[in-house]
């Protein structure tokens, strides 16, 4: 069905006629259903005159309503209105007649590519109390099948309400509204507004009353507060849970599809799921996209699957529009509670205003693991060189192993599995960078990085987060390197490289060898007499 509606483009999209209200907050587009609650059933019958007038003049239309059907009809001018304008009256009991609405159409006329007005008493809507989104649903497809519009124009005193319980339907609706009188003027109350030029959220505009048509003033459009909508998921975060879990809940199967249903959803909660280091940056692209074009429309969250975000990275996707970054670890219930309070927040983060800068400065250099010691302080100086006079970009951590071990055999004990994390030894010192760390998060990071308990190997550290530190000791390694006049133990050694001890009768290798043996104390017996009862 989705085929027909794109299929078809009207030569002028019709719109509510509203003068100098831009067209991305009145207009319609076809194969869709719009909703507009009224207080007033003379307002309604306007609001029917003035979009039926302003439709181009090889449009067709139908007119649906209980009464007053002359009315609507003869305050078109002789030059306003469509090519054809059928017109039909609902008789009988109005509630029944609402819900075979489609057949009815169907069996009369065979509406295809039609804009259709209906004009209806709030309570001939009363089935949409238990059966709003079965009926919703039956239009939208009957509309898209069809390639028509339907604009449904309800008024009573209980418009409002219906209209609040229409707020979450956008997955029928196309646009809710609702228009109220007051002293002032009338307010055009918009809940979200979907048109082949976007998505609008919630907006609040005054009208005025020019007699033939309603106008809007001239006044700052103001945004208003309305709930956050459904919770889109990609299904990777949910390791397994059940589907549904939540009554508000949808399922995306990936990124994209995560990204098509932000593009035609009015509002909601849309969590993305981030698995690799290598999706970060097409992540924080697809984000500040998205950011820009919905605004605060929707929510964006990001769920870390497996640690691969360092503190830089996870403030990037927040400069490029997350409201929220779920770290790895994460239990699952803790999840889903953060994204029940993310629905009664406004995000703070202001929108990085240099999205190719925010990259390159979280940019990962294409290096890690043990290097030499002439690369480890060319690295280290590149690294500072890239960064502000007061930033470091890392943290370096000098480490002296414990007697028994040396500076060969704690390398190969090293798992640097990030890029940008670099390790080398000199003068019987391990000397590890962690690119992107904070001081907070040193041992943690040390525990991750070592095969071995990190201080069952290493006696003594030290950690090193000041620029001039930092700088410090990149000038004694230097020294240290120049002065080296053969390879040795300061040399990297690679992973796939094993170091022969087996000719080593040393005192050190023996202590060694002692360290990995179990401890086991002697048991000792007592007599029987000897237990005390």
């Amino acid at each position: 069905m989705s085929t027909l509606r794109s299929s078809f483009n009207w030569l002028v999209e019709p719109s509510l006629g509203i003068a100098d209200c831009l067209q991305e907050y009145q207009q319609m587009r076809a194969g869709s259903v719009y909703w507009l609650s009224i207080d007033r059933h003379i307002n309604a019958l306007r609001f029917a005159a003035q979009t039926l007038a302003g439709l181009d003049h090889r449009s067709r239309a139908v007119l649906v309503a209980c009464d007053k059907i002359p009315a609507v009809i003869s305050a078109l001018a002789d030059d306003q209105g469509p090519a054809e304008l059928r017109s039909y009256s609902l008789q009988g009991e109005l509630p029944k007649a609402v819900l075979h609405l489609t057949e009815q159409l169907d069996r009369k006329l065979k509406p295809v590519k039609r804009l259709i007005v209906c004009v209806l008493p709030i309570e001939a809507l009363s089935l949409l109390e238990k059966n709003t989104r079965t009926l919703l649903k039956r239009w939208r497809d009957w509309c898209e099948s069809n390639s028509c519009i339907l604009l449904v124009l309800a008024y009573g005193e209980e418009a409002s309400r219906i209209s609040r319980r229409l707020q979450l339907e956008s997955g029928f609706l196309s646009g809710a509204a609702y228009v109220q009188e007051q002293a002032s003027g009338y307010v055009y109350q918009l809940d979200y507004w979907i048109n082949s030029l976007g998505v609008q959220g919630a907006t609040e505009f005054l009208l005025q009353d020019k007699n033939t048509e309603f106008q809007l003033v001239k006044t700052p459009v103001k945004q208003i507060d309305v709930p956050q909508g459904e919770i889109f998921l990609q299904r990777s975060v949910l390791e397994g849970a059940p589907i549904f879990m939540a009554e508000k809940w949808r399922i995306a199967e990936d990124w994209p599809e995560l990204v098509k249903l932000v593009h035609i959803t009015a509002r909601g909660t849309f969590v993305f799921a981030l698995c690799a280091s290598h999706e970060l940056e097409p992540l924080a692209r697809m984000l500040y996209d998205l950011r820009q074009q919905r605004g605060v429309a929707v929510t964006l969250v990001v769920r870390e699957m497996k640690q691969v975000l360092r503190h830089q990275e996870q403030q990037l996707l927040q400069q490029c529009g997350a409201d929220l970054v779920v770290a790895a670890g994460t239990h699952l219930a803790r999840f889903f509670s953060l994204l029940q309070n993310l629905q009664s927040q406004k995000s703070t983060q202001p929108l990085t205003d240099n999205l190719e800068a925010a990259l390159a400065k979280v940019r990962t250099p294409e290096v890690k693991g043990v290097i030499s010691v002439f690369e480890f302080t060319n690295y280290l100086k590149t690294v500072l060189a890239s960064a502000s006079a007061t930033e470091t970009e890392g943290i370096l951590v000098s480490m002296r192993p414990v007697p028994m071990l040396t500076v060969a055999q704690v390398l190969r004990q090293l798992k640097m599995l990030r890029k940008g994390d670099v390790a080398c030894a000199a003068d019987g010192v391990v000397y590890v960078f962690l690119f992107g760390c904070q001081f907070s998060f040193v041992e943690i990071a040390l525990q991750r990085i070592f095969s071995l308990p990190f201080k069952d190997i290493i006696a003594a550290h030290q950690v090193h987060s000041e620029r001039l530190s930092i700088e410090d000791h990149i000038r004694r390694l230097q020294i240290h390197n120049m002065s080296q006049t053969s390879a040795d133990v300061e040399q990297p050694i690679a992973e796939d490289v094993t170091v022969d001890l087996s000719h080593d009768n040393s005192e050190h290798t023996r202590l060694t060898a002692m360290m990995f043996k179990p401890y086991l104390k002697p048991l000792q017996l007592r007599r029987d007499n000897e237990w005390k009862l």
